[in-house]
């Protein structure tokens, strides 16, 4: 009976003291991050100035983070999971590279640049392994998306003149080297330091007339003269690469990772997949910023 009555003595305290610090104590935003005076600024108020102040940086973040949920999406449809131990890897790398470059270029002891800038190696690692387990995942699911479809590797002189063009696919046709010409007579600048190679091509990249005489050439062919707006263009198919319709990550990661060796993923790349991306998956926008206060 009297451990009873001490319980509610003891409870009927802390209830009344509770109420006592609850009329000092005005209860805050759940999203506060610091009061002034007891008025609190919230994560919103940060967020809003940080919006006003810093919008090109703000839609960046934004931007990677859509990516960043749409890989996470795709990689658990694909089933695709990156070895732990190869993103260990690349982190590490990636570390002792910032190391080498704080060391050789800053003259700065490692040590004394972490404690400066706040940083420790250990988070900088952390940083370097979920970059990289993005990074890898990316890579990964663009060059699957990539074997699914036709592409084809092809070259290209481009002139201002048909009959420079008949001249200069007639000396081709004679065994003169195609790279050769293409960085001497190519009128194309995109094309032109690389020997005339585009970037891998899927259909309907280029121009129509450009497009449909690719595309109906044979593996090592040199084309006609195909003529376009942009001027007169001498094709070579160099490879129609093999096309792999439903073929699983499972199946293919191996595949991918040799052809990722020989052909690393290009910006041109990531862009043509994210805009394959955005056709599948419904991007809202929800947060409009608010007005000036």
């Amino acid at each position: 009976m009297l451990l009873r009555l001490l319980v509610v003595l003891l409870f009927s305290i802390f209830l009344h003291n509770f109420s006592l610090y609850a009329d000092e104590q005005p209860s805050l935003p759940s999203d506060t991050v610091v009061t002034v005076d007891g008025t609190p600024i919230t994560k919103q108020d940060v967020f809003d100035l940080f919006i006003q102040r810093y919008g090109p940086q703000a839609s960046e973040v934004t931007q990677e983070l859509i990516v960043r949920e749409i890989i996470k999406k795709e990689s658990r449809h694909e089933k695709i999971k990156m070895p732990h131990s190869v993103i260990v890897k690349k982190a590490q790398e990636n570390v002792a590279e910032i190391k080498r470059k704080v060391q050789e270029n800053l003259g700065e002891n490692w040590l004394e640049y972490l404690q400066k800038n706040g940083l420790s190696e250990k988070s900088l690692k952390q940083e370097a392994y979920v970059k990289w387990k993005y990074n890898l995942t990316l890579h990964h699911l663009i060059k699957l998306h990539q074997f699914r479809f036709p592409r084809v590797e092809a070259r290209q002189i481009m002139v201002n003149n048909p009959e420079v063009a008949k001249s200069l696919r007639d000396k081709l046709l004679q065994g003169a080297d195609f790279a050769a010409l293409a960085k001497q007579h190519s009128k194309d600048d995109q094309t032109r330091p690389q020997g005339g190679k585009f970037p891998l091509l899927f259909k309907g990249e280029l121009s129509e007339q450009i497009d449909q005489a690719l595309w109906q050439m044979k593996h090592g062919e040199i084309g006609p003269v195909t003529k376009s707006s942009y001027g007169y263009h001498i094709l070579q198919v160099i490879e129609f690469k093999k096309v792999y319709p439903n073929a699983s990550w499972q199946k293919l990661a191996k595949t991918i990772h040799a052809s990722l060796e020989k052909e690393p993923i290009s910006a041109k790349d990531v862009e043509r997949w994210l805009q394959y991306m955005n056709k599948k998956y419904k991007i809202t926008k929800v947060f409009t910023k608010n007005k000036q206060k």
